[in-house]
């Protein structure tokens, strides 16, 4: 007999600003173009004068919600760089991502909010 075999998971975009701060937008679905025009809103609430995002080449980072988003003005403070494909040397978050599988390797939560509540990820 076969048994469904699904996991809840937390999907995590984060960004590292110059001055060392941690901007990070955590969900229990996976991104989608529009989740990411909403977080390249949050960074440019929180991070002031022009914005350099180095991102890679995922398709939601160069779709329709993004160039939507860039041609109504969001392009205006915001300029977008992609990565090559597989490039986690050139990546500056993926020293984060790194630590934070390291930290969240061994636990293990019954439920997403015991996760949020024994995790970095509040």
């Amino acid at each position: 007999m076969k048994t469904p075999c699904k996991y809840d998971h937390l999907s995590v975009a984060g960004v590292l600003t110059l001055s060392g701060r941690v901007l990070i937008k955590v969900q229990e679905k996976a991104f989608t173009g529009e989740d990411s025009v909403e977080f390249l809103k949050h960074i440019l609430r929180e991070v002031a004068g022009q914005v350099i995002v180095i991102w890679d080449g995922a398709s939601i980072h160069h779709g329709e919600a993004v160039k939507s988003f860039l041609s109504l003005g969001g392009s205006a403070r915001l300029r977008l760089i992609r990565l090559p494909a597989y490039a986690p040397d050139l990546n500056p978050a993926e020293g984060l991502w790194c630590w934070l599988k390291r930290e969240l390797s061994n636990l293990c939560c019954p439920a997403l909010d015991g996760l949020r509540m024994n995790s970095c990820l509040l």
